[in-house]
This record gives C-alpha cells, sequence and structure tokens, in this order.
C-alpha cells in the first residue's frame, strides 16, 4: 500500500498440534491395548497371534510419529509508519493493528492467526 513504509517484519510461529496429537496418541494406545488383548486371548490359536503381532508394528510407529509431529502456523506482523497520504479507513480494512508506538505501528494482515 502507498504511503506504508516497512521498517521491520517480525515471523510468528504457532504450535497447532493441540488436541489432535492428544486424540491420535491415546486413539494409538487403545488400537495398541484391544491388539495386544486379542494376542493374548488368543494365545492357543497361533494364526491370531501372528495377525495381532504384525498389526502393531505399524501402530507402534504411529504413536512414535503422533507424539514427535507438531504442525506450526507461520505469519508475519510488521512494523510500519503511515504518511498522511494513507486512508486509514481502507488500512484498517486491510491490516489488523496490534499495537501502536507513538508513530510505528505494529500491524499484522487481516485473516491471519
Amino acid at each position: 500500500m502507498d504511503g506504508v513504509h516497512v521498517l521491520n517484519v517480525i515471523s510468528h510461529n504457532i504450535n497447532t498440534w493441540g488436541i489432535n496429537g492428544i486424540v491420535i496418541f491415546c486413539g494409538s494406545i487403545a488400537l495398541i491395548s484391544i491388539i495386544l488383548g486379542i494376542t493374548l486371548g488368543h494365545f492357543i490359536d497361533d494364526s491370531w497371534s501372528v495377525l495381532a503381532v504384525f498389526a502393531m508394528i505399524p501402530l507402534f510407529i504411529g504413536v512414535m510419529v503422533a507424539s514427535e509431529a507438531t504442525l506450526v502456523k507461520t505469519y508475519n506482523t510488521y512494523e510500519v509508519t503511515i504518511d498522511e497520504t494513507v486512508n486509514f479507513t481502507e488500512f484498517m480494512q486491510a491490516y489488523d493493528l496490534i499495537e501502536q508506538r507513538g508513530e510505528i505501528y505494529v500491524i499484522k494482515e487481516k485473516g491471519t492467526p
């Protein structure tokens, strides 16, 4: 936007894994418990035991991946100065004002976290 001078760009990272990781982790543990139960319950019949053991391998890998994985969203804030030629109404429609320090405005684009 003409009349807006960017002084500094600051990158922010937000970890968004949160509840999804907990659900995946608990679900994986539940499935492992079920498969382990099938394995122990059908200990006499070898075909069930072998199937259950082979099914547990990808679940263990899934639990490890889910516990380590994170989803990160990145957005930028900008320290800017605004001269008199800028229509402040149009400016506020495009950007969110986070902070004002004298003539320096800290802004981010609308729609970012």
